[in-house]
C-alpha cells in the first residue's frame, strides 16, 4: 500500500475498503478482465486486509502533521505473494470467486 500523495486519491479505512472490495463488481466492457480482477481480489482478500491493517498501523503510529501528504512515507505496507502457491492451497470452487454475470464468458 502506498500513501495517498503517491496516488492522489483519498484513503478509506480498512473496514470500508474491505466492504467495498467484497461487493466489487466490475463492468469494464471486457468480462474476462472483470472476472480475473474480481477473482484475484477475492482469492487474496485476507492478504489485502492484512496490508490495509499494516497500512493503518503505520499511519496511526506516525508522529507528525500531514501524514497522508508526507513524502517520506511512500510505501506503507507490502507483502510478497505467490499466486501459484495460493491456488494450489485453495480448496474452493470457481463459483466462489467469479460473480455470476461474468461466469458466462468463461469456458
Amino acid at each position: 500500500m502506498v500513501n495517498s500523495w503517491v496516488t492522489g486519491d483519498l484513503m478509506l479505512s480498512t473496514e470500508t475498503t474491505t466492504e467495498l472490495l467484497d461487493r466489487m463488481v466490475l463492468d469494464t466492457g471486457n468480462a474476462d478482465v472483470d472476472a480475473v480482477i474480481e477473482s484475484v481480489t477475492r482469492l487474496f482478500r485476507t492478504e489485502i486486509r492484512d496490508l490495509l491493517v499494516r497500512r493503518d498501523e503505520v499511519l496511526f503510529g506516525f508522529k507528525g502533521d500531514s501524514v497522508l501528504s508526507n513524502e517520506s512515507l511512500e510505501v506503507l505496507s507490502e507483502l510478497a505473494i505467490d499466486v501459484d502457491s495460493k491456488l494450489s492451497d485453495w480448496d474452493g470452487s470457481l463459483d466462489s470467486l467469479v460473480q455470476s454475470d461474468h461466469r458466462s464468458s468463461w469456458p
